[in-house]
């Protein structure tokens, strides 16, 4: 399974990278303050994350503001002039696109495409396909047919798999162990010489964890560890970060331990509740320095799954930003478009818990904004975290 899991992700990269440079790619309505219509051989209403074909018209709400995408390009477009020619708005522009503007739009158009071919059932997905290939039960409108036996480009379902996402199984991690050789996704550094950035790899090591042993988990028995951290590791930004877990049932207080690459505690703290305000300066948190984080139920032994991580300077999340917040589509967004874009390019720099709380605000704020939800499940997708992906387009 392993074998065609690999085969079937290298397949879809390759397919999203050809989409983005495909001619025929259709334009993304990244977002609209009110209502909004694509004119193509029919009427049909649009909302964010819609895709419209290029030779269509859009008509936004006299007064409406929005942004449209197509081919690296984001415009800016107002319902003050009527239809917009979608081709004619597009072929006009000449600009010089910077990398940060570049990269942006690819990873929106890469997320839009991931939710179309997910085979997921979107909430409004009538909305989200104008004019933009055949509408039947045999097609899934131009994007990837659908059918019984697939999940149109997200692998196969059913009680041995994980939806194309990983194995499901006492060896694996459902979608959250390692991807390819020597990496963690993000959940962790990465090195030769290393535990995937925790603790020392080979006989002698305790591996970050405990004792291991053949009944246990690095010295906690499998079913002791119970609660599943929900946010990445890798790079945290000095001062205040937010770690969370799933709740653990009838729990009242947590422990949260950090331990050093040594496994010496260097900190500790309680909560009521299943998330936390880490403060590097409060734990006094060294720079560049490999730890972990972990959740301990103080009486019932249950824990959490130890998260790799190591503080790093502020400046790295305000210089991942700084050309962002230069440019005009950035500028004159709405403030949920602002956090999509702010999240996407910290994604990008690899800052992955940073990205993470940028798709948590932007949720809050417009939790039915459909590119919102396609944004951060491709962001879910690309951290191998299956079940977070899947049940956000479903929402």
């Amino acid at each position: 399974m392993k074998n065609s899991t690999l085969l079937f992700t290298l397949l879809l990269i390759f397919t999203i990278k050809l989409f983005g440079q495909s001619p025929t790619m259709p334009v993304i309505l990244v977002s609209t303050d009110k209502k909004a219509t694509h004119n193509d051989q029919a009427i049909n209403t649009v909302i964010s994350g819609s895709i419209m074909n290029k030779k269509g018209k859009l008509t936004l709400e006299s007064g409406a503001k929005g942004i449209i995408y197509h081919d690296f390009t984001f415009l800016q477009v107002d319902g003050s002039k009527g239809p917009i020619e979608l081709a004619n708005a597009f072929s006009s522009q000449d600009e010089l696109i910077s990398q940060t503007e570049s990269d942006l739009g690819e990873y929106v158009s890469d997320a839009v495409y991931n939710a179309f071919n997910s085979g997921i059932e979107m909430k409004n997905q009538s909305l989200l396909v104008s004019g933009w290939g055949s509408k039947g039960s045999g097609s899934r409108d131009g994007w990837g047919s659908k059918g019984s036996g697939s999940r149109d480009g997200w692998g196969s379902k059913g009680a041995g798999s994980r939806d194309g996402w990983g194995c499901k199984g006492a060896g694996c991690r459902d979608g959250w162990g390692s991807k390819g050789k020597g990496s963690r996704d993000g959940w962790g550094s990465k090195g030769a010489g290393s535990r995937d950035g925790w603790g020392c790899k080979g006989a002698g090591c305790r591996d970050g964890w405990g004792s291991k042993g053949k009944g246990g988990r690095d010295g906690w028995l499998n079913t002791e560890i119970l609660s599943r951290t929900l946010v990445p590791g890798g790079d945290y930004v000095e001062g205040i970060n937010i770690i969370s877990w799933q709740p653990i049932a009838g729990a009242k207080m947590y422990d949260i331990i950090i331990e050093d690459d040594k496994n010496n505690i260097v900190y500790q703290a309680k909560s009521k509740t299943n998330s936390f305000s880490l403060n590097s300066v409060t734990a006094k948190l060294e720079l560049n320095k490999n730890y972990a984080w972990y959740v301990h139920h103080p009486v019932r032994r249950i824990v959490s799954t130890p998260v790799p991580f190591r503080i790093v300077e502020k400046q790295k999340e305000t210089d991942a930003l700084s050309e962002l917040k230069t440019l005009p589509i950035y500028q004159n967004a709405d403030n949920t478009t602002k956090l999509l874009f702010e999240a996407a390019i910290l994604h990008q720099k690899e800052l992955f818990n940073q990205a993470k709380s940028k798709y948590d605000a932007a949720l809050k704020s417009a939790p039915d904004n459909s590119l919102a939800k396609m944004m951060y499940s491709y962001f879910c997708n690309e951290m191998g975290e299956i079940e977070s992906a899947a049940e956000t387009l479903e929402k």
